[in-house]
C-alpha cells in the first residue's frame, strides 16, 4: 500500500527515531547522485524523463529485493522516496545551473 511505510516511519513510537530517520532519509538520498548527473548532462528540462528514470532505477532495485536476491524487503514506498530524492536533486541542481550558468572548463577556452 503506497505511503503506508512512510506514515508509519513518521509517527511510529515503537521503533527508535534513529532507525526511522535512517530508513526514510536513506531512501530519499540513495538516487540523488543520478539526479545530479542528469541535471548536468541533459540540455533541456524534462521532468517526465527524470521521473521515468527514477521509477525505473528504483523499480529495478525493488524487483531484485522482491525476487529475494538480497536480504532486504521490497516496498513501494521505497520507490516513492527514491524517485522523490532523484527528482528533487535534479530540480535543485538544474535550477542552480540554469540560474548561474557557470563557465565550464575555463582553462580550455583560450586554447
Amino acid at each position: 500500500m503506497p505511503f503506508k511505510t512512510i506514515t508509519q516511519n513518521l509517527r511510529d513510537g515503537g521503533t527508535p527515531l534513529q532507525h526511522r530517520a535512517y530508513e526514510l532519509i536513506g531512501n530519499i538520498l540513495v538516487l540523488t547522485p543520478i539526479g545530479v548527473f542528469l541535471a548536468f548532462v541533459m540540455r533541456k528540462f524534462n521532468i517526465w524523463l527524470v521521473i521515468f528514470v527514477g521509477v525505473g532505477f528504483s523499480g529495478a532495485i525493488e524487483v531484485t529485493q522482491y525476487l529475494r536476491w538480497t536480504w532486504r524487503v521490497a516496498d513501494v514506498d521505497d520507490v516513492i522516496c527514491n524517485s522523490a530524492g532523484l527528482l528533487v536533486s535534479y530540480v535543485i541542481v538544474g535550477y542552480v545551473l540554469n540560474r548561474y550558468k557557470p563557465q565550464r572548463f575555463p582553462s580550455l577556452r583560450g586554447a
